[in-house]
């Protein structure tokens, strides 16, 4: 009996030794590159667009920028470039953005706190894609924008 409890105790220490952790893995390789997605609702229409870039072990940054244009019942084109520096990878194929940064709208800084959260996957053309979802908030007036869900594909 001594023998039977002695090798599983063995088997037990054994396995839990040879598992690798999620933070031992350095998942932000596979978000690296660039990425696009146009909406479209009547006469309003958005380009929005994604340079990713690695900067650590699980620490992205990304230059997102959004083409913005209405045509009806006025005329308005507006650019809007958010700086992301500390996009976490929180494991394989999950992002977590929690940040406050100046966003450039029109050349204009503009105080915002970003929030989202990111799960990248293929399409049926195995293309990768990420599916996202965002919070923004311009801290100087409290105004709240959340994004609908978009799929950014990679280029």
């Amino acid at each position: 009996m001594k023998k039977l409890l002695f090798c599983c105790l063995v088997f037990l220490f054994a396995s839990c030794n040879d598992k690798v952790t999620d933070v031992d893995v350095d998942y932000s390789t596979e978000f690296v590159g660039q990425y696009y997605t146009d909406t479209e609702f009547e006469s309003y229409k958005t380009n929005q667009t994604w340079e990713v870039t690695r900067l650590d072990k699980n620490l992205l940054a990304i230059d997102y920028q959004i083409l913005t244009s209405i045509t009806k019942p006025f005329k308005l084109e507006r650019s809007e470039l958010i700086p992301l520096r500390n996009v976490q990878v929180v494991k394989a194929g999950n992002i977590k953005i929690d940040e406050t940064v100046d966003l450039a709208r029109d050349g204009k800084p503009v105080r915002v706190r970003v929030e989202g959260t990111g799960t990248s996957s293929l399409n049926d053309n195995k293309v990768m894609i990420v599916g996202t979802s965002f919070k923004i908030t311009e801290l100087d007036s409290n105004v709240e924008t959340e994004t609908e869900f978009l799929e950014f594909k990679k280029k």
